[in-house]
């Protein structure tokens, strides 16, 4: 696989927290800036794919109103006998 080069202006705290992880997990900056590239894009389009059936939903009218949903949360609290 080809690689890039890429670069990034990150507070100094930040890097001493990643120098001293790689350090301890014997890696280096770029394995660090890597994993956490790739960690970030998955979140994001989890979220991203969540959104769209979320906007799905509304637009095929498979909603319910705040007051219904807070009546089945209430209900969902009580103590089961």
């Amino acid at each position: 696989m080809q690689q890039i080069s890429i670069s990034a202006r990150i507070p100094e705290g930040l890097a001493s927290q990643v120098d001293a992880l790689v350090q301890a997990l014997g890696r280096n900056r770029s394995w660090a800036v890597a994993e956490s590239l790739k960690a970030w894009i998955a979140s994001e389009q989890q979220f991203l794919e969540s959104v769209q059936v979320g906007m799905a939903d509304v637009e095929a009218g498979r909603t319910i109103s705040n007051e219904v949903m807070r009546a089945e949360i209430r209900q969902r609290q009580k103590p089961q006998a």
